[in-house]
């Protein structure tokens, strides 16, 4: 190559590469740093959303797993039109979830499965829903349909345009005495609370993990 001509392609690219080195001096320590912590904290974000998902779906499977069990444990009649997994009780379909949610993700898992949480409306369904609990054995508290995160201090079902049956007034339907006492000024969830071996209405804590009720029409 002509000696002119390589002279005149190095008064070219040289100025190409000037301003990347005046970018790289102009930045300090402390901004390669604060780079490198931004870039940790999205990587670290990122595999808490991962973490979350698969969370998630190993709850599914296991709530999945769970009304298959439950279903091979109780004899349905074939002219039952209950979902798979639930139980026929009175022309009703429940099944009785051994996973620990909170209300909502209860009330989604219950959706998943052709249902939603249990609502109690009628003394009879109060009576069939009592008897359920103790041949499963159920637990201390359990997820129920009833909540007032709507409009505070008015109770009702979810479903039904906000039916009131069993729920609207404190100490009468299924609720006990001295429920709902808002405790905390936060409780907007409602469950079955065991009380001397017995079931009665309770308001709680909606991020509480218990289990629940699904029903299905």
């Amino acid at each position: 190559m002509e000696p002119y001509l390589l002279v005149g392609l190095l008064t070219l690219v040289f100025p190409l590469f000037s301003p990347c080195t005046c970018l790289l001096d102009n930045v300090g320590d402390a901004d390669l740093e604060a780079i490198r912590y931004r870039l940790q904290d999205e990587k670290e974000k990122r595999l808490l959303l991962e973490n979350d998902v698969e969370t998630m779906m190993l709850k599914l499977a296991e709530l999945e797993r769970l009304c298959k069990k439950d279903r091979n444990k109780t004899e349905v009649t074939p002219s039952s039109q209950c979902p798979f997994g639930f139980v026929s009780r009175a022309n009703h379909c429940y099944v009785y979830v051994l996973l620990e949610a909170t209300w909502i993700e209860a009330q989604m898992y219950c959706r998943v499965f052709g249902g939603s949480l249990v609502s109690i409306e009628t003394p009879e369904e109060w009576t069939i829903i009592r008897s359920y609990l103790e041949s499963v054995k159920g637990q201390d508290n359990i997820w129920i349909d009833s909540t007032d995160i709507l409009k505070e201090g008015i109770w009702h079902w979810t479903k039904g345009n906000g039916d009131q049956r069993m729920i609207g007034k404190a100490g009468e339907g299924i609720w006990a005495s001295d429920q709902p006492n808002k405790y905390g000024s936060r409780e907007d969830c409602g469950t079955l609370m065991k009380v001397s071996g017995q079931y009665f209405g309770n308001d709680d804590f909606c991020s509480n993990k218990f289990h629940f009720i699904c029903e299905a029409q």
